[in-house]
């Protein structure tokens, strides 16, 4: 968080100010106190601690401090803005080594994926395709429905079962890629909006396991949590590889 002083005369021209945190059943650090020079931003940075095992929503509230450097002059003290909810966890998908931590449930994340990385970059053009071409813009914001995180296995095995049947056909070198993903409850065995498309093995791989997966875990995304789906595309001028035709079904 930041401070900033903007106006001050006579000895209020002389300040220091500091910035915690109030929580209900949380542990946070105490962001110090500085100088408040005037037309001087100062940043305060702060730790709120996880509560283990347990997923508590707790309720956070900045706590500002200005005091003037003068002897015996009182610190005027109070709370800034509405409470904030916080919701802290320690859930082990979304805990590597067992490390909880927390977000702020009210903010919807954007998961992007880049039609210019070539490392993912078919994957990108079919999701872009189907985010405009099903009945549904799955996952754009402000167009169409929000995504909601699935961690249920069997789910997850119904939804990729459901788009890519294991007797559809797979050119060598190739996988099925499903959209809406197959770990949202979104997917195709509860949602027949979907499309599928053949993809380079690699890239399929490579999407959920290098690029989704642990962006599910940074943004510590838990059961139906929502998100979005933002695709890059390549700005004028630059050239990319161009999409591949695509079906609504699965193409051989």
């Amino acid at each position: 968080m930041t401070l900033k002083l903007h106006d001050a005369t006579g000895t209020a021209r002389v300040l220091s100010g500091s910035i915690t945190l109030k929580c209900d059943t949380c542990q946070a650090t105490a962001g110090g106190i500085k100088p408040l020079p005037l037309d001087t931003t100062q940043t305060y940075t702060m730790t709120v601690s996880s509560p283990g095992t347990e997923i508590t929503t707790d309720s956070m509230v900045p706590i500002v401090s200005v005091i003037p450097n003068l002897p015996g002059a009182e610190a005027g003290t109070g709370m800034v803005g509405a409470p904030i909810p916080v919701r802290c966890d320690n859930t082990p998908y979304v805990s590597p080594q067992g490390k909880g931590g927390c977000v702020y449930p009210r903010y919807t994340p954007t998961y992007e994926l880049s039609t210019l990385d070539a490392k993912v970059d078919q994957v990108a053009w079919h999701i872009y395709w189907a985010q405009n071409n099903l009945n549904n813009a799955w996952g754009v914001k402000g167009r169409g429905p929000v995504l909601t995180r699935t961690a249920d296995t069997e789910l997850i095995k119904k939804n990729r079962a459901t788009a890519c049947p294991p007797n559809t056909p797979r050119p060598v070198g190739t996988s099925c890629d499903e959209y809406p993903f197959a770990s949202t409850h979104q997917g195709a065995s509860k949602n027949p909006d979907y499309s599928c498309h053949m993809v380079p093995d690699t890239q399929n791989t490579a999407e959920g396991r290098d690029y989704r997966n642990p962006w599910y875990k940074a943004n510590r995304l838990l059961e139906e949590d929502p998100f979005w789906v933002s695709i890059i595309l390549p700005p004028a001028g630059v050239r990319a590889v161009p999409p591949p035709r695509y079906s609504s079904q699965c193409p051989v």
